[in-house]
């Protein structure tokens, strides 16, 4: 199973538009093969607009989600769903993150759980799925930065997608470092809601390309035209996937040129996320010259509340 994960800190830059209606692209070039589906999983919690999109009334409230699988209240099989609302969506399975709020912040505080539960979710996905788009928090996840160093365990490849936003751009810089220390491929950078009329845009497109090093990287920009359209879309009630409400708009056609570069990556060979954990204990160690000295070191390398410590002694680096 191929995963490609969708990044961006920041909020608004379309983020969980491009990876729902980009499944939708991919199911309209290829088909799952051999009974195999393809799964979006919604790590987005709180924000929901995946499950909008996807089933607009799915009883968050009461059904189980993922969520409640990272909690340890349900089991893995109980947080897949398929919805038939339009015939497509037979082919690819949906995770919904569910809602959260102020007490379930501490969900990933025991680190070894979360990454076990990470663990189990991609060894059983493996044998369903083809390929997994995952949707990772914007502004609605658990605890910003923090949760990206979980989420990125299970992706072969991160996808990172903008706005023509400085702040949009610059949100991006931590989550190519984590990529590069998990070992995971950055092929693309999403630049969407971009008109090309735009000096500003332009400028913008020029400045990402410099700050983010995606030369360097590999990475290729690809763009998603500016369309009324998807505001039409996301209008209606219940909201629909643009890449359904108008197929003919230039957001569809890039959406299946996006497709079209997806399809033609493939990606060789995976870590599970607990041996991705051990290349991030690694460079702790690197970095820290092996010895914890002042907590206040770690806290200012990291900004994060996890113990390393049991960490190393489960996830050793071979």
């Amino acid at each position: 199973m191929r995963c490609i994960a969708f990044a961006n800190l920041k909020g608004g830059c379309g983020k969980t538009t491009v990876c729902f209606n980009l499944v939708l692209g991919v199911l309209e070039r290829r088909k799952p093969q051999n009974g195999k589906k393809y799964v979006y999983i919604e790590f987005d919690m709180g924000a929901g607009g995946g499950t909008v999109l996807w089933n607009p009334f799915f009883p968050l409230n009461s059904a189980p989600t993922l969520k409640d699988y990272l909690a340890g209240k349900a089991g893995l099989e109980d947080v897949i769903f398929l919805c038939d609302r339009y015939d497509e969506y037979g082919y690819f399975a949906f995770i919904p993150g569910g809602k959260i709020g102020p007490e379930d912040f501490g969900v990933l505080n025991s680190s070894h759980e979360a990454i076990d539960k990470l663990d189990a979710l991609i060894s059983f996905l493996e044998k369903k799925c083809e390929l997994a788009f995952v949707d990772c928090p914007g502004e609605a996840g658990f605890s910003g930065l923090k949760d990206y160093y979980f989420f990125l365990l299970i992706a072969d490849e991160v996808i990172l997608v903008a706005d023509p936003r400085i702040d949009s751009v610059k949100a991006l810089d931590n989550l190519i470092d984590i990529a590069l220390l998990y070992e995971i491929r950055v092929p693309f950078l999403v630049l969407n809601k971009f008109n090309v009329r735009s000096r500003r845009h332009r400028e913008i497109m020029d400045y990402a390309v410099k700050k983010l090093g995606l030369r360097e990287l590999g990475a290729k920009i690809v763009t998603i035209h500016a369309d009324k359209k998807v505001e039409e879309s996301w209008s209606l009630m219940p909201p629909e996937p643009t890449f359904y409400f108008d197929r003919k708009t230039s957001f569809s056609r890039d959406i299946l040129r996006l497709a079209d570069l997806v399809l033609g990556k493939p990606v060789k060979g995976r870590l599970k996320p607990s041996q991705k954990i051990g290349l991030l204990w690694k460079e702790v160690r690197k970095k820290l010259r092996v010895k914890w000295r002042k907590n206040r070191t770690r806290e200012k390398y990291f900004d994060l509340d996890l113990d390393f410590g049991e960490i190393e002694g489960k996830y050793e680096v071979q």
